[in-house]
């Protein structure tokens, strides 16, 4: 019997650009659906991850997204 991967739904919270570069880091380091391992990642570390260290960690990712000026 096949394995049947279902779409994982986006975290609320998290915009697309954040869930977009956290996909994006995905892809560069582990094989599989990106997008699926981002919006799974997001959801956890929304649940379990101290909201100051969260919060940092969204703004990097804002600044990875961001263009150089």
């Amino acid at each position: 019997m096949p394995l049947v991967v279902r779409p994982a739904p986006p975290p609320p919270g998290w915009s697309a650009g954040e869930l977009a570069t956290l996909a994006a880091v995905f892809a560069t380091v582990a094989p599989g659906d990106a997008p699926r391992q981002a919006n799974l990642a997001a959801a956890a570390l929304s649940q379990v991850t101290d909201p100051a260290a969260l919060t940092q960690l969204r703004l990097v990712l804002r600044a990875l997204d961001s263009a150089v000026v």
